[in-house]
C-alpha cells in the first residue's frame, strides 16, 4: 500500500491473490498496480487500508467500501460462494446489491473480518443524536470457530465448515455491536478483537442496552 493510496503486488499468483486479472501460477516478479472500481468506468478509489490472507486480499478504500480478491475455497471472499478463485478486486455488496460501508478489514487464513459503519438515533440531554458504532462482521473458513456465529463444528461430511457470505459476530446468546472496536487482529485461525464497551441488541431476548466489557 502506497502513499498516493495505491497498491501494488508481486510474487506467486497461482489463486489470483495478486488481483492483477490472472490466475494459474504465473508468478510475477515485478509490481503490478491493482484497480479498485466499483463499477465499469467509474474512477478508481484511494485505499486506506490492506491485508493478506494465505491466498487472498482484503482493502478498505476512503470510499467505506470493502473489497477482496484471491482464492476462495473457504468462501473468505465474501461474495456468497465457496470454491475457485477471483483474479481482480472486487467490491462487496450485501444481499440488496449495496456496498457493505466499512471502516476497518483484516484477513486470516482462509476468513475475512471487517468492522462495518451503522447508525442509531440516541436521546441525550440535548436532544436527539446521532450515534455511530460499528458491528463485527466476518465471512470464509470456519473449522475452528473462527467466524464467531456459534457453530463450531469441525467438518460437515468431508466438506470443511464455511460462510461464504458476511455473518454478525455475535455472543453466546446475544448478537454484540461492539462500540469502540480498535482492530480486528486476524490469526491462521483466529480473531482478537479490543473492546472497550459492547451493546445488546437482541430484543427478542432482551432490551437493548450498553455494557462495559472487562478486557
Amino acid at each position: 500500500l502506497l502513499n498516493d493510496g495505491s497498491v501494488i503486488s508481486w510474487g506467486d499468483n497461482q489463486y489470483g491473490q495478486l488481483g492483477g486479472g490472472t490466475t494459474g501460477g504465473v508468478v510475477t516478479d515485478k509490481p503490478v498496480e491493482l484497480t479498485f472500481t466499483e463499477s465499469e468506468g467509474a474512477d478508481g478509489e484511494y485505499v486506506v487500508a490492506l491485508s493478506a490472507g494465505t491466498i487472498h486480499g482484503v482493502v478498505l478504500t476512503a470510499d467505506q467500501h470493502v473489497y477482496t480478491w484471491g482464492g476462495n475455497g473457504g468462501g473468505q471472499l465474501g461474495n456468497g460462494t465457496v470454491g475457485g478463485s477471483v483474479a481482480t478486486p472486487t467490491i462487496l455488496r450485501d444481499k440488496d446489491g449495496a456496498p457493505y460501508p466499512a471502516a476497518m478489514v483484516s484477513a486470516g487464513g482462509g476468513f475475512t473480518a471487517m468492522g462495518l459503519v451503522k447508525t442509531r438515533t440516541m436521546t441525550g440531554p440535548d436532544g436527539e443524536y446521532t450515534d455511530y458504532y460499528g458491528p463485527l462482521y466476518a465471512f470464509g473458513l470456519n473449522t475452528y470457530g473462527q467466524i464467531g456465529n456459534g457453530e463450531s463444528t469441525r467438518t460437515e461430511g468431508n466438506q470443511a465448515m464455511s460462510t461464504a457470505s458476511p455473518v454478525w459476530v455475535r455472543g453466546n446468546a446475544n448478537y454484540i455491536i461492539p462500540e469502540n472496536i480498535l482492530m480486528p487482529v486476524t490469526g491462521l485461525q483466529h480473531v482478537t478483537v479490543l473492546i472497550s464497551k459492547f451493546y445488546i441488541a437482541n430484543e427478542d431476548v432482551a432490551p437493548a442496552g450498553t455494557y462495559d466489557y472487562v478486557i
